[in-house]
């Protein structure tokens, strides 16, 4: 709700239409809480270096800077608004609008158990990534970050809707696993819901794992076109890609 009461900021027009689809693009904006004003800006944008014009400058000139003016500057580049929670830019280009004033988009619930910032080691591109995720979307990732593998990686910060699992781990923790143990949860909420028993016998060397990947994938089948077709690809074509992981 903090980041939305930016981007709905940001919208041409507070039109109901744009009101909606304004939810659907949270993940294109960022909040950096508690920078309130311009020359708060200006003072963390010097100190992480994040003004281009006036990097490099000799040590003596950054005290005679102008803070309100640097942070001016930096709002009227990004386009960004403060909030009454902070300051709220854009973090990536693009705008989806599943919305189109007449016929609402239909609901679908985020099923994820993990949500973790990934910042690579060297040249510190980052990404927020939903587990449990396809191979496609992690083959889709790593792209896009330019590297092979998430030992690349560093996890920043780790979120959960499961209470107590924000802080359950450490940082050298690493994708795959999160992603097998993601699986594995999403497998046993899937059986509990359908009414089984996890403490029966038969359950005892139970995979949940695999179980929890074949259901995922099934249920993205039945989503929306409009989700199966952006997020990920048929289960005919996901088999076959190697050996499931373990935890």
């Amino acid at each position: 709700m903090d980041t939305y009461e930016g981007v709905i900021q940001s919208v041409p027009e507070r039109t109901i239409r744009n009101l909606i689809n304004a939810a659907y693009n949270l993940d294109r904006f960022e909040l950096l809480p508690g920078i309130m004003d311009e020359e708060e800006l200006g003072k963390v944008s010097i100190k992480n270096n994040l003004v281009p014009v006036i990097r490099n400058l000799p040590d003596e000139v950054y005290p005679l800077l102008s803070l309100k003016k640097v942070g001016h500057c930096v709002k009227e580049q990004e386009q960004g608004v403060f909030t009454s929670k902070g300051y709220c830019c854009r973090s990536t280009e693009g705008w989806v609008e599943p919305y189109d004033g007449k016929e609402l988009p239909e609901q679908t619930i985020e099923d994820y158990i993990f949500f973790v910032h990934l910042q690579v080691s060297k040249t510190k591109e980052d990404v927020w990534l939903k587990l449990p995720c396809s191979e496609k979307r992690t083959r889709q990732v790593l792209a896009d970050l330019g590297i092979h593998t998430f030992k690349e990686c560093t996890i920043t910060d780790i979120r959960s809707p499961l209470p107590n699992f924000e802080n359950a781990f450490g940082q050298d923790v690493d994708v795959e696993t999160l992603n097998a143990l993601a699986f594995t949860i999403y497998g046993m909420e899937c059986l509990r819901e359908g009414g089984a028993d996890l403490e029966a016998e038969a359950f005892r060397n139970f995979d949940f794992e695999s179980y929890g990947r074949e259901d995922w994938r099934k249920s993205r089948l039945c989503m929306s076109p409009y989700v199966a077709s952006s997020n990920e690809t048929p289960l005919e074509e996901e088999q076959g890609n190697g050996p499931q992981m373990e935890l």
